[in-house]
């Protein structure tokens, strides 16, 4: 027990936050991967037009900026809610995307109304915007001298899930003329994976003090510091 609770201690730093938790850094790799493997997105326009029957104006004029805009709004409200809004926290928001990008396959696959595309695209929008918010979450469990190490490997995931997700729709669309809803199934499959392993992110801690925090002041030089 002792010794458990040691190596607990030894992989803590000095300000209270998780040094360099490998099993969190692969968990958080995970996440981004399956959150980015959409392997239906390079057939989205083809997909709306023949198999929902939307006309391109209504697609791009109607449908997607619904995404753009929303995106927008989303990434306020979620950053609002994280700071100030009780028991929501950066684990609620990231598990909340989740679950919007889970939808997003529902919508495509059940849905043919252009006000349900519409949600559907608040949804990913929803989602897309909770992905940043994951970003930030992810410096509340490293200390800030892994802060360069777990961007790149989170954001390397984020590039393979996309790419592979990609690479693989083409190729079973090219040569095993499986039908766009298929794709669709496949990434219903991976974003409730993701939402599952948000379940088993860590709590966060509250980063070290900046320069800027009043705990820090008594740490600046003389001619900076700030009487009080």
């Amino acid at each position: 027990m002792e010794k458990a609770k040691a190596q607990e201690e030894s992989g803590r730093s000095g300000h209270g936050t998780y040094a360099m938790p490998w099993r969190y850094l692969l968990l958080f790799c995970s996440y981004g991967f399956l959150m980015y493997f959409k392997p239906a997105s390079p057939y989205l326009v083809d997909f709306l037009n023949e198999e929902k029957g939307f006309s391109t104006e209504q697609i791009y004029e109607d449908i997607f900026p619904v995404w753009t805009y929303g995106q927008l709004f989303f990434m306020l409200l979620f950053g609002v809610a994280v700071e100030f809004v009780p028991y929501v926290g950066y684990r609620g928001i990231i598990s909340f995307g989740a679950l919007a990008y889970l939808s997003e396959s529902l919508f495509f696959l059940f849905c043919s109304s252009l006000a349900l595309m519409q949600v559907c695209e608040l949804a990913v929008a929803a989602g897309v915007a909770s992905i940043q918010i994951f970003s930030a979450y992810s410096y509340t469990v490293v200390d800030h001298e892994y802060y360069q190490r777990v961007t790149s490997y989170t954001r390397t995931s984020f590039l393979l899930g996309t790419v592979s997700s990609s690479l693989l729709g083409q190729f079973l669309v090219l040569f095993t003329s499986v039908e766009y809803s298929t794709l669709y199934y496949l990434h219903l499959g991976t974003s409730a994976v993701a939402l599952v392993l948000t379940f088993f992110f860590p709590v966060g801690k509250i980063p070290p003090p900046t320069i800027f925090s009043p705990d820090s002041y008594t740490k600046l030089p003389d001619c900076l510091a700030v009487e009080g």
